[in-house]
Order: C-alpha cells, then structure tokens, then sequence
C-alpha cells in the first residue's frame, strides 16, 4: 500500500440531490415495471414509494445495498432530512441509523407521510390501474393552502382530493344563460372532488417524432399531443417524462408572457399538457406569478409532484405568495389574457387554463374575475378541483392574506 493518502471529495447539495434522484429514478422505474407484470399479489408485503408503485424487499436492497443507503434514501424520500443536513453528515452510518429509527418510531403520524416510502401491505387494483397507463391526481398544494388560512378539512384518499368545506354555505348556484344549467356549491357536507386523465384516444394516429404532431381527420391536434405524453410516460417513465416535457412548455409559455408570439402549436401543446399533466398546470401557475423561479427548478417540481418534499416546496412557494403577495400583477394579468385565449374553444382542453386563470385572479385580488373563470371551469367539467376552491373561497369572501 503506497503512502499516498486518497482524500474524498465532501458531499454537497448537488451531490446528495443527484445521489437520491438516481436511486429515486431506479426504484420508480422497477415499480412501474412491477406494476405492469402485476409483479407483487395485493395484500403481500412490500416497499410503498408512493401510488402505484410498490418494490419488493430484494429489489430496494438491490439499490440501495447498505443501510446507511437505505437510510438515507427513505429520510430523504420523507422529507425528513433535507439536502443540506444529509450533506453533512454523510458518511456518518450512526447519524443516518439513529434519524432513520427516528422518523420510524415517530409518534406522530404526519412524519412518514402517505405517499411517502414505508413498508406495508401493497393496496393495488390492477385492473382499475391498467384502465390507463398514466394516471395524475390533482396536485394537494392548493388544497393545503386553503385548509390552512381558510380552516377547511382535506386530505388525499385513494387518489382524490376530499374536502370538507366550512360549516357556512357558500351558496353560489350559478346559472349559465348558454345553457340553462345549473352550478350549486353547498359547503355543508363532505365533497368528492375528483380528476383523472381520460383514457386513451381510440383511432387512427398521425406520424409522431418527437413533439411534431401531423394532423389527421380523427384526432385533433390536443389529442395526438395527449396520446404522444402518454406514450412517452409509459416507455420512459411518468417522472422523467413530466420534466421533460415540463421544460419545454414552461419555456414557450414564459416567451409567450414575455411578448413573443403564441403559434397554434404551441398553444395545443399547452391546452393538451395542462389536461394531461397537473404538476405541469401547477409549474405553470408558479411560472406566471413570478419570474424569477428557474425553469429547471420548475420543471423538477413538476416531474417529482408527489413526492414529500416537493409538496412541501409548492406549499412553501404558495404559502409566501398568499401571505406576502410577492407575486408579479402584470405577469399574471397578461397570463389570464393567454389563458382566455387558449379557452376560446370551450372543450374538454379548456378547463385548466380557464382554473389557471380563476387561480391568478384571486391571488391578484380580482375575486368577481375568479368566480366568472371558475364557473366556466366547472360548467365543462364539475370535477375540477381547482376550480372548486376558488369558488368556495371567491363565494365567501375570502382573500389572500396580504389584501386584509
């Protein structure tokens, strides 16, 4: 042995976060793997990373072959460490084994969070899970925010959002003169509110490279992108394909509020991606309230949405926004303007930018421009979530905190 010592090189942010993001990505692809061979019988036991995905006990200790790796893999996957602390402590086993015995032996439930990583009993419908290859659930941060200021009740349950909205009634029953129907948003009970990707277009697809769609006379433009997401999730993996496609529609649309022109492409794109992808809508809203977030970090909120620390990320981001009402009003008003724009089409693809835009009005304090947004949200589809809360919170009078 020669003399010469080898020094190793310190852990950083950067490192720790591209460590946990290769094991991360590794174990969501050998679950999703999983979960297409039906790979684990429901009730056996098994690693939850978060719904659908499940990996055995052999399989986390392929990637993660030590325990100090698997301890820092499920803190970190918890939020119970974060970046910086992990990065100090290592290479310190006894540091990661006595945090880890702790998040485990917590008292307090709220520690190991439900979509977070814990060994269970796999909970899995697979017949109800191969009806789509891909499946998005609306994004919790807007319903946090609101439990918090607003004193509303809501947790995820099996994929949706259930709220119990306050004791008094909201009592906003809207007629819509288009069509004689009517909206009634009662407040006094508990409401499912429910969104998931419809399935697959049946028909005859155009030549697809990439993100260049050729129209066809069976699908428009909306769809094929649709079906082209779904592909890409499905061969490629939801996360990767989420952030991937996040980047590029995030770029386009902060071009389009910086003044370039929005081409009929792009704005399919949007519509499309939108319905497709709610951690993709969700950036989007973040991307037109404030410049200043990189479109990398928008782009990895979007692609790891349901991960612990990414919902802690977006609460925090809203959280700020609704309080201190650090948001950019002429970004967002000229947004509300495109978003009009992507909803002259009143179809299925109009629904979340008609909510973007309800969203943006009300953390603006235009709370009469909410309600018109939201209404028309919910006139195409009674099950946008979004659209719901700003409602309920337009309807009783409630506003951002910084306006009060």
């Amino acid at each position: 042995m020669s003399g010469t010592h080898r020094t190793q090189t310190p852990a950083t942010q950067n490192s720790v976060e591209e460590w946990y993001r290769d094991k991360d990505q590794a174990l969501t692809g050998q679950a999703r793997r999983n979960l297409a061979a039906h790979a684990i019988e429901p009730g056996a036991e098994a690693y939850h990373l978060g719904n659908p995905d499940y990996v055995t006990a052999q399989q986390m200790e392929r990637v993660c072959p030590q325990d100090i790796d698997f301890d820092r893999y499920a803190t970190l996957a918890n939020g119970y460490v974060d970046y910086d602390e992990a990065a100090k402590h290592w290479d310190d086993a006894a540091w990661w084994s006595e945090k880890a015995q702790a998040m485990w032996n917590s008292d307090d439930t709220d520690t190991i969070p439900d979509e977070g990583v814990y060994w269970t009993e796999c909970d899995l419908d697979y017949a109800e899970e191969d009806q789509t290859s891909v499946q998005e659930n609306e994004a919790p941060a807007f319903a946090e925010l609101w439990q918090t200021h607003n004193g509303t009740q809501a947790r995820i349950d099996h994929g949706r959002i259930v709220m119990l909205m306050p004791a008094e009634p909201v009592n906003a029953r809207v007629r819509d003169r288009r069509r004689s129907r009517s909206v009634l948003f009662d407040g006094t009970g508990l409401t499912p509110l429910t969104h998931s990707l419809d399935h697959p277009v049946k028909g005859k697809t155009g030549t697809t490279k990439e993100h260049t769609m050729n129209v066809t006379t069976t699908q428009t433009i909306e769809e094929q992108v649709a079906e082209t997401f779904r592909r890409e999730c499905h061969d490629h993996g939801i996360r990767d394909t989420r952030r991937k496609w996040a980047a590029r529609i995030i770029r386009a649309w902060n071009a389009m509020l910086d003044g370039e022109t929005m081409g009929a492409q792009a704005m399919c794109e949007l519509k499309a991606l939108t319905k497709e992808s709610l951690p993709i809508r969700d950036s989007l809203i973040i991307a037109s309230m404030d410049k200043t977030h990189k479109i990398d970090q928008l782009a990895n909120l979007a692609g790891d949405a349901h991960t612990p620390r990414t919902r802690h990320t977006m609460n925090e981001i809203l959280t700020d926004t609704y309080e201190t009402g650090a948001v950019d009003r002429q970004r967002c008003a000229k947004a509300v303007r495109l978003l009009d724009r992507l909803a002259k089409r009143e179809d299925v693809y109009a629904v979340q930018p008609l909510a973007m835009a309800a969203w943006l009005d009300w953390i603006t304090g235009r709370a009469g421009y909410a309600m018109t947004h939201a209404i028309k949200a919910l006139d195409l589809d009674e099950s946008c979530s979004l659209a719901a809360l700003i409602l309920a919170a337009a309807g009783q009078g409630a506003r951002p905190a910084y306006l009060d």
